[in-house]
């Protein structure tokens, strides 16, 4: 009996220690990729922060062009995320960001596709 327990307490031990481990890559990757993808808009590289995009959002938003349409008034030139979530493949990161016509709020949503995280959703409000 006593063999069991022990076996189970070992189990369930590496099973949390498996979990925590891939929740802690998984922050990671996403915390990088918001911070790639606002260096990218800053930079006005668009191609790379079109290339981070889900192919649905691309879909929705249209060829390269269309992007950089978008993304070109949009370089912040100062940006800082407060808080990083993840919730089974969805994840989300919420900041701030300063843009010559005033503070915005900002939020990153995040999909995994297989092992890569793509972005799903982009929001910018004005703060008032």
């Amino acid at each position: 009996m006593k063999k069991k327990v022990v076996w189970l307490s070992i189990l369930l031990f590496a099973w949390i220690l498996v979990t925590a481990c891939g929740l802690t890559s998984d922050m990671s990757s996403v915390r990088d990729m918001g911070k790639d993808f606002m260096t990218a808009l800053e930079e006005g590289d668009h191609a790379t922060s079109y290339a981070m995009l889900s192919p649905e959002l691309k879909q929705e938003i249209g060829n390269l062009d269309a992007w950089a349409a978008f993304a070109g008034p949009r370089a912040f030139w100062d940006w800082s995320f407060s808080s990083t979530e993840i919730e089974n493949d969805m994840a989300q990161m919420d900041g701030e960001a300063s843009f010559t016509d005033g503070d915005y709020d900002i939020r990153l949503v995040f999909t995994k596709y297989g092992d890569d995280w793509k972005i799903t959703g982009i929001n910018f409000w004005i703060q008032e």
